[in-house]
């Protein structure tokens, strides 16, 4: 009798050792089961790019339908047009010695007649080289230039509408410039005859690799004739 109870407790602790192994073999499985599950729902997650239709390329530039990444070469039809219609309204007022916003024309006032509409500039210098003083007036967008009998002989636009429009957009609308000219190493001048008084320029920041294609810094109208100095034999500017 004592031999069987003996046998009996060996039993229970062999039976005890088993459970606790099994025990530990599936909370291994368990903890593989999920493991792998966490790993598949993860994969199953989109990556994070931006939608495939947003426009961006991967220089923060635009793209159009046809894949071409280069807005300034190939803008959306809309934008040329707007462009275009710019392009001839700046056209439209060089003819009459003027800029956007402004109703002073060059040979058409003095500067007094700006300072009594505007008053003082915020900036007045003489530039020996352009043949005269240049009045700034920063919060409209436009620079006055008179000549020493204080009348206009050049109006400037720094006007925002302007800044976006492309030195391929002015060609492109006016055609082959008949001045053309790189000056100070950083700056490239296209210009146009308007008519037999006025010229019209736009100054550019000069092409580069990385800007091509550049947008205007300012336009201006000029009127040659006011930049002549009859008394000192100075033929003026013609540009």
């Amino acid at each position: 009798m004592e031999l069987g109870v003996r046998k009996r407790g060996v039993k229970s602790k062999v039976e005890k050792s088993e459970m606790a192994m099994f025990k530990k073999n599936v909370l291994w499985i368990l903890v593989v089961v999920c493991v792998v599950l966490i790993g598949t729902v993860g994969c199953t997650n989109p990556p994070n790019n931006p939608p495939a239709n947003t426009g961006q390329n991967g220089n923060g530039g635009t793209s159009n339908n046809n894949g071409n990444t280069n807005n300034s070469e190939n803008p959306p039809a809309n934008t040329n047009e707007e462009q275009k219609e710019l392009i001839n309204k700046i056209v439209a007022l060089a003819k009459e010695g003027k800029v956007i916003n402004s109703d002073f024309a060059a040979d058409g006032n003095v500067i007094d007649d700006v300072k009594k509409a505007w008053g003082n500039p915020d900036k007045e210098e003489y530039i020996a080289d352009a043949k005269g003083t240049y009045c700034t007036y920063e919060k409209r967008g436009v620079v006055f230039a008179y000549n020493k009998g204080l009348r206009l002989f050049e109006v400037r636009s720094f006007d925002k509408r302007v800044k976006t429009i492309a030195i391929e957009d002015v060609k492109m609308v006016l055609g082959t410039p008949e001045h053309d000219k790189i000056i100070f190493g950083n700056q490239h001048i296209i210009g146009y005859k308007v008519n037999d008084a006025y010229r019209l320029e736009f100054v550019f920041p000069k092409e580069s690799a990385d800007n091509p294609n550049p947008t205007l810094d300012h336009m201006n109208v000029l009127f040659p004739a006011g930049t002549v100095n009859s008394m000192k034999g100075d033929p003026g500017r013609e540009w």
